[in-house]
């Protein structure tokens, strides 16, 4: 009877065809040129899940390459979060950079507080591996945690103001607002809960990753990039008014820019 590694294995396969499928996608379709970072993640995704295939397990290399790919895929969340946050302020540059500063910022605290909190716990005469793993894992989850952080602010900062996107964008932000709190939370649940139910936890980061990757390869087209939408829809008086603030804010932090 099928085990929650023979399914894991299952959607592995999976993943990857959708991967490279979503990945041909938005080159053939030309959306890779509005999405750049996006398009490079999912580039990255393919090797992430290929080089295992030329790299023994066991072998030191493999330990190597397995840290420095995920410190790759920690800045290209970084990076995706930072576009997202360009998408939505596309109109309003000014709001965008302090923005886009706002989360290097926080991930920089973030991690400098993890990092100084954690050293006094590790134990300097381990081996090497296991001297840089505690440091890797908890950099890794503090990343996580003030990028969704400035997830949830973003999304509380759209609920406020009737932001003009197309449904790209929209499908966009959601699909990856879901995805990655799915990855936060399977990454959480297995440092709490530990390797007893790790197949388990796999299992369940690979089936949300399939499903994410499925919608973005269903809902993306060339023709959501003309179709706009409100998000929220507010009265026109409303709109209006909130418009000329964030408008006004935005000229405010340009002209603060400029004099700098």
């Amino acid at each position: 009877m099928p085990n929650a590694e023979h399914f894991s294995k299952f959607f592995e396969i999976l993943s990857l065809g959708l991967t490279v499928a979503l990945a041909l996608r938005l080159f053939l379709s030309g959306l890779f040129r509005s999405y750049p970072v996006f398009f490079s993640y999912i580039l990255f995704q393919i090797f992430e899940a290929t080089y295992p295939l030329f790299i023994k397990s066991t072998s030191q290399d493999y330990v190597h390459v397995y840290v420095y790919t995920h410190w790759i895929a920690y800045l290209l969340h970084i990076l995706l979060v930072a576009e997202i946050c360009r998408l939505i302020l596309a109109r309003h540059p000014g709001i965008y950079s302090l923005g886009r500063w706002a989360i290097y910022v926080g991930v920089l605290i973030s991690l400098m507080f993890t990092l100084l909190t954690l050293t006094p716990h590790v134990n300097p005469r381990a081996p090497q591996i296991s001297h840089i793993l505690p440091y890797y894992l908890a950099a890794g989850r503090s990343i996580d945690f003030a990028l969704g952080i400035f997830l949830l602010l973003m999304l509380a900062f759209m609920s406020r103001f009737p932001f003009r996107l197309n449904r790209n964008v929209v499908i966009h932000v959601s699909v990856y607002t879901f995805f990655f709190f799915a990855t936060w939370l399977g990454t959480f649940a297995h440092a709490w809960f530990g390797m007893e139910n790790a197949e388990l936890f796999n299992l369940f980061l690979t089936i949300a990753a399939c499903a994410c990757l499925l919608a973005w390869l269903v809902l993306l087209s060339p023709n959501g990039e003309q179709v706009r939408s409100a998000f929220p829809t507010f009265t026109q008086e409303r709109e209006t008014r909130i418009l000329e603030q964030l408008d006004a804010l935005n000229a405010t932090l340009m002209r603060t820019g400029r004099k700098k």
